[in-house]
């Protein structure tokens, strides 16, 4: 199988009669905790915890439920990891700028061919950005992380259990795992090209003196890809649905700012957000980027809808998509075609 065939067939459902379960599994392992939070008057953990849910049931590669449950007990433990490790050292000195740049490496070394391990890498250095960028107490994001990705966990399993399972993924998780570690010359090549755009997506938001300029690095982390210019499609993609979830995001908090509101949209986002992958790689990022915007409002409310901290994540998200894309095609084909 070719790279461009797997990243193609990553999120692939089968049959329509599997989407209503997906969109049950996603939509109640994420609403569980962020309804408990808004109930407990503790709307900040139910973000997070509700953003760890997600994260963790997207990781559910695999070629058969047991190894996909393994993936995503493994992408639980990095996520909340990252975001510990983030929200613990993201308010230091220079702190920020340091763990941007050292997830953004890590995800460049790990992110060789071999698919559980490349969506676990990314969503741990997601979840180190926004550790360091929300500004928790680490012990408070470890409880709500820990919450997040049990909820994902039960869910699943019940779901697997009660309902129709969804068809396995057709690619084996041991595929290529003796060279996952190799970091030869073009693993090298491309953790360096991912690192320095980046540090460059900081530097472009701190030159004008933005408030949390994460936004630009979290787009960069998960918009570009190693394959070089066979994965320019899907980079594309990826940053026309980032782009767009932005633009649909703010029309949401414009035309129904109430808290239950946003809550509401967030988890039925994130109840199709598998599906959408299925779809359209744009329609699933468009989905995933409403998620995490509307996540953030919910957590940290402003005073209704404002042009200019609406227009300044539209600037970072710019930037990263633009970042993402040069950097993809700095790096050309680093990776090998076949798996």
């Amino acid at each position: 199988m070719t790279i461009a065939a797997w990243q193609r067939e990553l999120f692939t459902l089968g049959s329509a009669r599997f989407r209503a379960p997906v969109a049950l599994r996603f939509g109640v392992a994420v609403g569980l905790p962020l309804a408990a939070g808004l109930a407990l008057g503790a709307p900040g953990a139910g973000v997070i915890a509700a953003f760890a849910a997600l994260l963790t049931t997207i990781c559910d590669v695999g070629d058969t439920h047991r190894a996909r449950f393994v993936t995503m007990t493994c992408g639980a433990l990095g996520i909340v990891a990252g975001g510990v490790l983030g929200a613990h050292f993201g308010d230091h000195p220079y702190a920020h700028e340091s763990l941007v740049t050292a997830a953004a490496l890590a995800v460049g070394l790990l992110s060789g061919p071999h698919p559980a391990l490349s969506v676990v890498a990314r969503f741990f250095a997601l979840a180190v950005v926004v550790g360091a960028g929300v500004e928790w107490h680490s012990t408070a994001f470890f409880f709500a992380g820990v919450g997040g990705v049990a909820s994902a966990l039960l869910v699943t399993a019940l779901t697997w259990a009660l309902l129709p399972r969804d068809r396995t993924n057709p690619v084996d998780w041991r595929t290529r795992i003796d060279t996952a570690f190799a970091f030869d010359r073009p693993d090298i090549r491309y953790a360096l090209a991912l690192t320095v755009a980046a540090a460059a997506a900081l530097f472009a938001a701190n030159l004008l003196a933005l408030h949390k300029p994460y936004w630009a690095a979290v787009t960069v982390l998960m918009v570009m890809r190693r394959e070089g210019t066979e994965s320019l499609r899907l980079t594309l993609h990826y940053a026309v649905g980032t782009l767009l979830g932005l633009v649909a995001a703010a029309a949401c908090v414009a035309l129904a700012p109430a808290t239950p509101a946003l809550a509401a949209i967030a988890i039925a986002t994130a109840a199709v957000t598998r599906i959408a992958l299925a779809i359209n790689p744009s329609l699933g990022f468009a989905s995933f980027t409403i998620f995490v915007l509307l996540l953030l409002e919910v957590g940290m409310p402003h005073t209704g809808f404002s042009w200019v901290l609406w227009s300044t994540r539209a600037y970072d998200v710019a930037v990263g998509c633009a970042l993402a894309i040069l950097g993809t095609l700095a790096a050309r084909r680093t990776a090998p075609t076949t798996l």
